[in-house]
C-alpha cells in the first residue's frame, strides 16, 4: 500500500523523545480499513517514510497504542 499524505509534526519530549504526523481522517481511513492484514502486532503497522529526500523506517500505531511503537 502506498499513501501520500501532508501534516504537521509533533515532537513528544518525554524520557525518550518520539516524533509523531497524524494522519488526516481520509488517510487514517484508509489505514484503519487495512490495519487487520498488514499490523505485525499491537497494532502497529511496519512503515517506510519519506520527508524531502529522506527515507526511513518505523511504525504507526492507533493513538491508544502508541507507546508500543518507536
Amino acid at each position: 500500500m502506498e499513501l501520500e499524505f501532508d501534516g504537521e509534526i509533533i515532537q513528544w519530549r518525554g524520557p525518550a523523545p518520539f516524533l509523531f504526523v497524524p494522519l488526516s481522517e481520509e488517510a487514517a481511513g484508509v489505514v484503519g480499513d487495512s490495519a487487520a492484514i498488514l499490523s505485525y502486532g499491537w497494532g502497529c503497522i511496519p512503515v517506510e517514510a519519506v520527508i524531502g529526500g529522506t527515507s526511513f523506517t518505523t511504525s504507526s500505531a492507533r493513538a491508544t497504542v502508541a507507546t508500543c511503537c518507536r
